[in-house]
């Protein structure tokens, strides 16, 4: 039978303390853990840039005529309109370069 009084556990936790601190190798403090994240250049917009994600929809040419409108904390709500034929996203680039907008493709 094992003994598992208040001593032997004490030596078993300080023998157990001993491998994991002499097992992990930090001389000079924590090892860096890995990591599998990648640092990414983040380019900054100029104050009148857009990035526009588009919708399949808005990249071909119309069926009929209508409006397209673009909401964001830059513009406030933003609409197009667009005849037939016409590709919607051209039509609200058009109006947001009238308004002084510079429209990105995002890439």
């Amino acid at each position: 039978m094992r003994d598992f009084s208040p001593w032997s556990q004490a030596r078993l936790f300080a023998l157990s303390g001993m491998l994991l601190l002499t097992g992990c190798g930090a001389v000079n403090g924590p090892p860096e853990a890995p990591s599998t994240t990648v640092m990414r250049k983040v380019r900054s917009l100029p104050a009148n840039a857009l990035r526009i994600h588009w919708k399949d929809a808005a990249l071909v040419p119309a069926l009929r005529a209508g409006h397209v409108c673009i909401v964001t904390y830059k513009t406030g709500h933003v609409c197009a309109k667009y005849s037939f034929g016409q590709l919607p996203a051209v039509a609200l680039k058009e109006k947001l370069r009238e308004e002084g907008w510079v429209v990105l493709d995002p890439k």
